[in-house]
């Protein structure tokens, strides 16, 4: 199972730090907060929330889908930690509410710079609310949630972990005690496997059954859930303590993606090759005297001559870079009495067209003869693509084959998360895809093994 982070943005806690700066002089909001109503503020990072939960199941965009998630985590504990005081301009507020809504106006500005194309934002620019209040002097509410993990989640067999972490979270003590549940939807997961072993964090283990049925085939899909959460603690003095119950319903989304992570093509290209005409080639020789002058019944000083012409030739199928073969041999008389007294008797190509022979007698004086042919040379006369196509899984390694001999090769796709990537290989590789070369040095078509990073 592969599960992320809900984090809040830096901007959170950066604006927390610069505000420690003012020390003494006590926490100035920016002039676009100073005047507004605290619960205005909170109102307004839900709406933007929800917004960006809407654009991401629409553009599948994880990190859209995080960043409304992070919205309306750190909306929902900024209303708790405010508490009443929500209810008053910023500038009347206390420093520490002073502080925390600055910080979640700046969180619900940097999210609303994302665009439906938004991918940069990344883990460096994210924090969750721990940082932000381990900052604050004082909380007086003793519950509110940190960070989910686990809102992303690839479709599986095994149960789906969430944890929750959060103050007043985790193992009861003599003084307090909560109880977690989750619903899906409108319904409560009644068959949910909760643990509060470790201080602050709740886990939650989703029967896949529960989860799988809503999984939808390649596209992201988008599920309301909540912590419906009861915190209880004794409050009052030593002898009078009393147990006070707090209801409490934290909001978020869980992504479930299918395994299908999307598709892309694949462009090789590799050397065409052919024949190609070159300077042809050329054998000669000049004949004995062979002429007879009496008593030449039979031809009896008829002589046999042979011409061969060879050229390189690995006599592969196909034939192989700079291969050479002859085409139209030609045997004939060039000078001396070629008006007779000779006879061709064959001219014929062997050995893979590499060889040229041709044969002839001849009985009269000396003539010169010479064999010809026209010569051509396998070399690359141009570029050949070669196309593929291809899908991606999460979670598993799609190998792909392109040919040896390419020279070049693009793979080039989109993901079910709306990204798209494009990328050479043989060049330096970064991207939501990882390329591995089989670098074995096998015979025939060379493999190269894909892997889709799970979503941001």
């Amino acid at each position: 199972m592969w599960n992320r982070q809900v984090r809040l943005a830096s901007a959170l806690t950066l604006a927390v730090s610069m505000s420690c700066a003012a020390g003494a002089a006590g926490f100035v909001v920016s002039g676009l907060v100073a005047k507004k109503v605290g619960s205005d503020l909170i109102e307004d990072a839900r709406n933007a929330g929800a917004q960006l939960l809407a654009e991401g199941r629409e553009t599948a965009n994880a990190a859209i889908i995080r960043a409304g998630n992070e919205l309306t985590v750190a909306a929902d504990a900024s209303a708790r930690i405010a508490g009443s005081e929500a209810n008053r301009v910023v500038e009347r507020m206390s420093e520490q509410n002073r502080r925390l809504l600055q910080g979640l106006y700046d969180l619900q500005s940097r999210a609303a710079s994302l665009s439906r194309d938004a991918f940069r934002f990344k883990d460096e620019a994210a924090l969750d609310l721990r940082a932000m209040f381990a900052t604050l002097p004082l909380v007086g509410e003793t519950f509110f949630i940190q960070r989910i993990e686990g809102i992303t989640q690839i479709e599986q067999d095994a149960d789906y972990l969430l944890e929750v972490m959060g103050v007043g979270l985790g193992p009861d003590s003599g003084d307090s005690r909560s109880e977690v549940r989750i619903k899906i939807g409108e319904s409560m997961v009644t068959d949910a496997r909760i643990e509060r072993v470790r201080a602050h964090i709740a886990s939650i283990r989703i029967p896949a059954a529960r989860l799988r049925p809503l999984v939808a085939d390649k596209e992201v899909v988008l599920v309301s859930a909540s912590f419906e959460i009861k915190r209880s603690t004794r409050e009052g003095a030593w002898l009078w303590k009393k147990w006070r119950t707090r209801s409490y319903s934290v909001p978020f989304a869980i992504a479930l993606y299918s395994r299908y992570a999307g598709s892309g093509a694949t462009e090789a290209k590799q050397p065409r090759y052919g024949w190609v005409r070159v300077d042809p080639e050329r054998a000669a020789t000049t004949t004995g005297n062979h002429h007879c002058e009496s008593n030449c019944r039979h031809e009896r000083t008829r002589t046999g001559y042979s011409l061969t012409i060879k050229v390189p030739s690995t006599q592969q199928s196909p034939p192989i870079s700079n291969d050479r073969r002859l085409r139209k041999p030609v045997l004939r008389c060039i000078s001396g009495p070629c008006g007779g007294w000779h006879k061709v008797k064959t001219v014929y190509l062997s050995e893979g067209n590499s060889r040229a022979t041709g044969k002839f007698d001849v009985w009269s004086r000396p003539t010169e003869w010479e064999l010809t042919a026209q010569v051509e040379s396998y070399q690359m006369v141009g570029e050949t693509t070669v196309p593929g196509m291809f899908e991606l899984y999460y979670e598993r390694t799609t190998t792909i084959e392109v040919p040896a001999e390419a020279t070049f090769v693009k793979i080039s796709g989109q993901l079910v998360t709306k990204q798209r990537f494009e990328l050479v290989v043989g060049e330096t590789i970064t991207g939501p895809v990882q390329v591995t070369l089989d670098t074995r040095g096998q015979p025939g078509p060379r493999r190269i093994t894909l892997r889709a990073a799970p979503p941001q």
